[in-house]
């Protein structure tokens, strides 16, 4: 996915944050229309990675349409943002503002609708830094 990176932690030695991003096309299609039961292949591959990698954070962002999918697989709820929905393992965000700007995007824009906003990356980031900090501080204090 050209969104996503993986993200490693050389003090750590360890990943530090996945983001794999399944495709929303199929649970971003109106409610009223019947939708073909989307593909989870590559949710089941992000599931198998993380298991393997055991990364210390993980996050998995998509849409309202794909909570009933998602959830069972995740085993857990998703945490609401904005709009976007987040699955995983990883420090509290505090309150993020996320402007919707999606839904005024076309279909032909496929890339600017599959970015997770700027205001989640930013917050993650800054929560897992934090979270970071604090963990040093306290090994340091010991």
């Amino acid at each position: 996915c050209k969104c996503c990176d993986e993200h490693w932690c050389n003090r750590h030695k360890q990943h530090v944050f996945e983001c794999p991003c399944p495709a929303v096309d199929e649970w971003s299609r109106s409610p009223y229309l019947p939708a073909p039961s989307p593909s989870l292949n590559l949710v089941r591959a992000a599931v198998r990675i993380i298991g393997e990698v055991n990364p210390f954070w993980w996050v998995i962002e998509n849409v309202r349409g794909a909570v009933r999918w998602l959830t069972p697989l995740l085993g857990r709820e998703a945490t609401q943002v904005g709009q976007a929905f987040l699955w995983g393992d990883f420090p509290p965000l505090g309150r993020v503002r996320v402007p919707a700007h999606k839904e005024r995007l076309s279909s032909k824009r496929r890339a600017e609708r599959s970015a997770i906003p700027y205001p989640i990356s930013l917050a993650l980031a800054r929560a897992c830094e934090s979270s970071l900090f604090a963990l040093e501080a306290m090994r340091d204090a010991d």
